[in-house]
This record gives C-alpha cells, sequence and structure tokens, in this order.
C-alpha cells in the first residue's frame, strides 16, 4: 500500500495487488498488469478496467460492464462489437438505446458518409414496433422558417430513381395508408414545385378495379371555395389540352369519359369563354360544334322528364334566322319529325308573334316553305296534311281563323290549264265537297 504519489520512470511490474493512495504520474514507462490482472478506481471493487481476452479491454461500472473495446471497436453492452464502430445492446427497459441532449447551435448528430455507393447511411432492419412509430420527430413547436425534414439531391445522374420511396409492401394491409397529411391552417397542406418538363404528379399504373385512382372526398364544410382548379396564365400559342381525359381501349364501350352529377338546382356545367368541340378538335365556328357522330346515334340528345321545356334558344339575332338546319344531304330522310302520340289538347308545333310591326310583304309570310329547285314533273306537295284515323271525325287537318277583315286565304296561281284548287275524287255522299 502506498499513501504518497508515485512518480515512475521506469517499468512497474507487480504480480500482487497494489494500492495507490495518492496520485500515479508515468513519465517514462509502462504499467503492465498481468492476464486478466483489473486497475480498479476509488478505492472500491466494483469499479475497473480489466483485459477480459487478448486486445479486449472491458470496463465495469457497479461490477456489470459498462463498454467494451473489440479490435478498434466499442461496444455499450455487446462484448464483441465486431460489426460496428459503436455497437449498442442490452438497453434496459425504459431506456433510450442514444439519448442525445445538445444546447448549442450545432447538429446534434452529424453523419459525414463518404464511402457509401450501395450501401444505406441510415438503416433500420426490421423494427417490431406495432403501434408506435419507427421514425418519429415531435413538438418541434419552435419553427418559424425551418423544416421538420429536408431532402435534397444535386445529382446530375439520368439513373431512374425515387428520392423518396414509401412502399405498403403487403396485399392484405388494407387499413394501411403510405402518406398521410394533417392541416390544421390555413397554409397549403402539400405544394409541388415542377420546375423540370416532366410530371408533376405522376400515379403509373394503378391496379384498381372497382376503386378511386384519384378521389377527393367529403369537401362538406365549402362555401365559396373549389374542390379542385387547373390554372394556366401561359401566353404561348401552342396548341394543347389543359385537362385531358382518354379511354384508349375501344371494347371498353361502358366507360364513360366525364359524369357530373348535380343533385341541386344549380348548373352541371358552365364554361365561360372559348368554345366546345364535341368530336371536333377546332370548334372555331361554334359555342359548341359536335361532329364524328358514330354511325346509328344522335347528334345530341335530350330526354325531359320534368314539365318544362326541353330545349329554349334565347337568341337576340335581328336578321340572322335563330334555328338552321343543314340538310342537304337528305333525300328520303325528314328534316324535322315532331312525334307527339300523347297530344290531348296541346300542339305539335306552334308559331306566334304578337309583333306590331309584322310586315312580311306579300312574297313573304310568318312561316314560309319554298322550292326553288326544278322538280319537272315530280309529283310533290309542299304541304301534306292527313288525318290518318277514320274514326277521328273531329279533328279538322286545316283550320283558318281570321278575326280581320282580309282574306282568310290568298292563293296565287301561275297555272292556265291545271285546276287552282283540286278535290280529287272525293268520298263525300250527303254532304258538299266545298260549303
Amino acid at each position: 500500500n502506498i499513501d504518497g504519489n508515485v512518480d515512475l520512470n521506469g517499468t512497474l511490474n507487480a504480480s500482487g495487488n497494489v494500492t495507490f493512495g495518492g496520485n500515479i504520474a508515468v513519465d517514462d514507462g509502462d504499467i503492465n498488469l498481468g492476464a486478466t490482472d483489473k486497475l480498479f478506481f476509488d478505492g472500491g471493487g466494483n469499479t475497473y478496467m480489466v483485459e477480459s481476452a487478448n486486445d479486449v479491454l472491458d470496463v465495469y461500472s457497479g461490477n456489470v460492464r459498462a463498454m467494451t473495446f473489440y479490435s478498434g471497436n466499442v461496444g455499450i453492452g455487446d462484448s464483441t462489437p465486431d460489426e460496428a464502430k459503436l455497437s449498442i445492446s442490452s438497453v434496459l427497459s425504459g431506456d433510450y438505446g442514444i439519448s442525445i441532449d445538445n444546447d448549442q447551435n450545432t447538429s446534434a448528430l452529424y453523419i459525414d458518409h463518404d464511402g457509401a455507393t450501395s450501401a444505406n447511411t441510415i438503416f433500420v432492419d426490421a423494427p417490431t414496433n406495432t403501434t408506435g412509430s419507427v421514425l418519429m420527430i415531435n413538438d418541434a413547436d419552435s419553427l418559424t422558417s425551418g423544416r421538420c425534414a429536408y431532402f435534397a439531391s444535386a445529382s446530375a445522374s439520368t439513373t431512374a430513381r425515387n428520392l423518396v420511396e414509401i412502399i405498403n409492401d403487403n396485399a392484405l394491409a388494407t387499413g394501411a395508408t403510405c402518406l398521410d397529411l394533417q392541416q390544421d391552417s390555413t397554409a397549403t397542406a402539400l405544394n409541388i414545385s415542377q420546375n423540370g418538363n416532366g410530371y408533376g404528379l405522376l400515379m403509373g399504373s394503378p391496379a384498381v378495379t372497382t376503386g378511386i385512382a384519384l378521389r377527393i372526398a367529403d369537401a362538406d364544410s365549402l362555401t365559396s371555395g373549389e374542390i379542385a382548379r387547373f390554372d394556366s396564365n401561359a401566353s404561348n400559342t401552342t396548341a394543347r389540352k389543359l385537362v385531358h381525359i382518354v379511354n384508349d381501349h375501344a371494347s371498353a364501350t361502358g366507360a364513360t369519359c366525364l359524369h357530373i352529377q348535380q343533385d341541386s338546382t344549380g348548373p352541371a356545367l358552365v364554361a365561360t369563354g372559348g368554345n366546345v368541340g364535341i368530336g371536333d378538335t377546332d370548334p372555331s365556328e361554334a359555342k359548341l360544334s359536335i361532329t364524328g357522330v358514330a354511325s346509328g346515334d344522335v347528334g345530341i340528345k335530350i330526354d325531359q322528364d320534368q314539365n318544362s321545356n326541353a330545349l329554349n334558344i334565347d337568341s337576340e339575332s335581328t336578321s340572322a334566322g335563330v334555328v338552321y338546319v343543314d340538310a342537304n344531304a337528305t333525300t328520303t330522310g325528314i328534316g324535322i319529325e315532331v312525334v307527339a302520340n300523347a297530344l290531348a289538347a296541346g300542339s305539335a308545333a306552334q308559331f306566334s308573334t304578337s309583333s306590331t310591326s309584322l310586315a312580311s310583304t306579300a312574297s313573304g309570310g310568318m312561316v314560309e316553305i319554298l322550292s326553288t329547285g326544278d322538280t319537272d314533273s315530280n309529283v310533290n306537295n309542299l304541304l301534306y296534311i292527313v288525318n290518318d284515323h277514320a274514326d277521328s271525325s273531329g279533328t279538322i287537318p286545316l283550320f283558318i281563323n281570321q278575326d280581320a277583315n282580309a282574306s282568310a286565304m290568298t292563293i296565287d296561281t301561275e297555272s292556265t290549264s291545271a285546276h287552282v284548287i283540286n278535290v280529287p275524287s272525293p268520298a263525300t255522299t250527303t254532304g258538299q265537297v266545298l260549303l
């Protein structure tokens, strides 16, 4: 036992125990301990260092191995840390594996990983979390212009890659959401700045069958807001489509490209500015231009189940026609056909005016039927009225009611030998042919 200080210039070899009550200063030389001999601290027998095996140095605290130095590696709770520079194991219940409390304006954890090419810089292997989070950043309540997380890459490589990739890799995990964003303030929940000539958002080859590939649900708090908006302020005159919906398979006959359901009394669709083309890629001649109608289809179909007009046209034209039908290709068909088999007191067609300026002149009329083609001797009726049921005895094919002191009917004919009025083969027996 040495109670004072010891200054050592040579080598001290001790085969038994040596207890120092003072300081030990080694200026030149070594202190050699025998194999498995221990170097105790604080005069006790529970805290010491020992070479437990060749080139393995253990540090004990309270007779519990706290640290192991092994082939250049350090183990805490790991007696053979041959897999890592620092290996931590046997963490006590309720403790953290690593706790960093940095009160300085520097990074709490800094990793300089220059040697990695295909290896991971941070790897969490097969965690057993069930209700906990594998990675959690919590209570970042001091943030102003900072971020909770930042991922950046300036690599010029053209190799296809995902900078951030989230995978739910089990088809049975039907309740797992890959990315959930909750924004409790009025700022943007997700902002994508697409500065390159590529997709801003791509959902590639979704396997959805009866589900929905993209859905915005339960926007039940809307007042003057919108569910979706697509804006472009580009002045470029290149032809393009701001929204393009394609059903790209001819056999998908049950697929509707755009379906709008309006359960209230507001408009189902409002288009302001520009023209609309259905089958017409350049509808410059009309607000609505429809072409390319499939064989057997109609150009426009209106199914009105309510007691109101099926088609209402409000025209401010003065000299132009309100409805113009170009049926120059029609031969045996009908230009305008009205089928009204449920008529009672109504009319199949009605033309009315209350104009005090009506002046159609003698060569025109409120309703005109014109034929300007040379039909030679072809039999034609420009106006054909038929009561086609013998029992409809109360039906008059043509009724003219003239309330003014003027002719009810005027016939201007240029015929010479033909009859002006011809009643061919009437079946009248006791009645008058003309009365």
